[in-house]
């Protein structure tokens, strides 16, 4: 949830006065479709129409079956064009499971690991948290490279 919470806020600031949440019954055709066929025995949580250099898109929130959280960014037609999802450790694929473990040392932990899903790209981004030290977040390729570690700001 709060990787889902983060995201949003990422996506809210940066689209400022254009995002506005909606209905599912004023969306258009291709969204309800979309989202009726991605619920997938989860919950709708909310639905946020984002206007950004006079394109749309619609951010839909799921809290998804098993406690996970689930984010589409979506196309008027219904298209899917981003997608991110809470995932477990097992359910993350064997070589981001072993960068994953590499990357745990010295009582780290993680805190969360989301799947990233654009077009036929596959990513996952995990945070970790250091005891008594900044957190880090790191951005692993579907073979386990990583691509980005970044430390978060410290207060």
């Amino acid at each position: 949830m709060m990787k889902a919470f983060l995201l949003l806020t990422i996506v809210s600031t940066t689209f400022a006065a254009q995002a506005k949440e909606v209905r599912l019954k004023d969306c258009p055709p291709g969204v309800q479709i979309t989202i009726a066929a991605k619920l997938g025995g989860g919950r709708l949580d909310e639905i946020d129409r984002v206007n950004k250099k006079g394109v749309t898109r619609y951010v839909v929130d799921v809290d998804g079956p098993g406690g996970r959280d689930i984010t589409y960014h979506l196309t008027p037609a219904g298209h899917v064009v981003f997608s991110t999802e809470d995932v477990s450790l097992a359910g993350c694929p064997a070589a981001v499971r072993n960068s994953i473990r590499k990357l745990l040392k010295n009582g780290w932990r993680i805190d969360d690991i989301d799947r990233e899903i654009s077009g036929k790209s596959v990513r996952f981004r995990v945070e970790i948290d250091r005891p008594q030290e900044r957190d880090y977040e790191f951005l692993l390729s579907k073979n386990g490279k990583v691509l980005e570690r970044k430390l978060e700001k410290g207060n």
